[in-house]
C-alpha cells in the first residue's frame, strides 16, 4: 500500500479521479496538496463532499504534505495524491518527497495557456515544472483514465511559450 498515483489534476477530486482512478486502485485516501484549498473552508469540505464515505480526504498545505509523506504517513493506506499544478508537484519533490512517476489529468485551457492534448493545456510556468520534474528524475505521462494507454508528455511541451 502507500501511494498508489501521484496525479495533477486542476479539478482535484472529481468522478474521474474518485470512480475511474479511486475503484481501479481500491484507493481509501486521497491528499489534496494545495495552499489554495487549505486556505478555503468552502473548497475543502467541497473537496470532502466529493468522494465516498470510505475514502478518506486530506487536505494539506504543500509543507504539511511533505512532511506527511517523508514520515510515510500513507504507508498504510491505498492512497491518491492529487496536485492542481505542475508546480505543486514540484514543490513536493523540492522538499524531497519521492515521486516516481507522475500522472497528469486534465490542465484545462485558460489565457496564456496552449493545448497539447485533448484535457490538457500548458503555460509557460507548467513547461518549466514538468521539464524540471523529468530532470530530476520523475517520469511524467499523460493518462485520463487506467483504461487509456499511457503517453509521454515531456516530447509534447511546446519550446516556444
Amino acid at each position: 500500500m502507500g501511494v498508489l498515483l501521484y496525479r495533477v489534476d486542476d479539478r482535484l477530486i472529481h468522478g474521474q479521479v474518485v470512480v475511474g482512478w479511486g475503484r481501479y486502485l481500491k484507493a481509501n485516501a486521497i491528499l489534496v496538496c494545495s495552499e489554495r484549498v487549505a486556505n478555503d473552508e468552502f473548497a475543502k469540505t467541497m473537496m470532502e463532499m466529493g468522494a465516498p464515505a470510505d475514502v478518506k480526504v486530506e487536505v494539506l498545505r504543500l509543507a504539511e504534505a511533505a512532511a506527511e509523506l517523508n514520515v510515510d504517513a500513507f504507508n498504510k493506506r491505498a492512497a491518491i495524491v492529487l496536485f492542481e499544478t505542475p508546480a505543486d508537484a514540484l514543490e513536493l519533490v523540492k522538499m524531497d518527497v519521492e515521486i516516481g512517476k507522475l500522472n497528469i489529468g486534465g490542465m484545462h485551457f485558460r489565457a496564456g495557456k496552449r493545448q497539447i492534448m485533448e484535457g490538457v493545456s500548458v503555460g509557460r510556468e507548467d513547461c518549466e515544472a514538468l521539464n524540471d520534474l523529468a530532470a530530476r528524475g520523475v517520469e511524467v505521462y499523460f493518462q485520463m483514465v487506467p483504461q487509456a494507454r499511457p503517453v509521454g508528455i515531456i516530447p509534447k511541451l511546446p519550446r516556444d511559450l
